[in-house]
């Protein structure tokens, strides 16, 4: 049996000034046994991100080097019955940095595999001295357990604005693009 995921909701913040928190939100309260993804990308590679309660950190990438200062983190909730109808979020951070989230509501016709549906991660840019490339690599992605399966990117650059020139390769599809101050998510 086939399983189709369909975006629900998406949102995105970008905010370009030193913050120890930041809000996000949906227009519309999300539902019961859906998943809510948020990425979470911050100006600092030693930053601590605190999410909401119930949310739980798929992964993280903290590039190291002088030069790499920024993270980029998944969140994920299944929604329960104390979180659904829910429209903001607020994501505290330990040091007031720039921070950029973008968040997305999803629906599984067949269910989300609890306790939690994660099967792999990958990170990307891991190095001592981070990569400077036109293209971006998830780096050795572990085989999954399932034919059918929703996967989430997270992408971070740090010192100008960046431009994606081309959308990602099939079958990927660009839920949200956004850029503002030193941080493009």
């Amino acid at each position: 049996m086939a399983v189709t995921y369909t975006l629900v909701q998406s949102n995105q913040v970008n905010n370009s000034s030193a913050v120890s928190s930041q809000a996000i939100t949906l227009s519309s309260g999300i539902k019961l046994n859906n998943l809510v993804v948020a990425c979470v990308e911050v100006g600092s590679n030693v930053t601590t991100v605190t999410a909401p309660s119930g949310w739980t950190q798929a992964v993280i990438n903290q590039p190291a080097g002088s030069n790499a200062t920024i993270q980029t983190a998944i969140w994920y909730l299944v929604v329960g019955s104390a979180q659904a109808g829910q429209t903001s979020w607020t994501f505290n951070l330990s040091a007031a940095h720039t921070v950029g989230i973008t968040i997305s509501e999803w629906n599984s016709s067949t269910g989300w595999l609890l306790p939690g549906p994660l099967d792999q991660v990958a990170r990307g840019d891991i190095v001592a001295v981070p990569a400077t490339s036109a293209w971006v690599g998830s780096g050795t992605t572990p085989l999954t357990r399932h034919n059918d399966e929703l996967w989430v990117a997270s992408l971070a650059f740090k010192g100008s604005d960046q431009t994606l020139l081309t959308v990602p390769d099939s079958p990927w599809t660009l839920v949200q693009d956004s850029a503002g101050g030193v941080n493009t998510m």
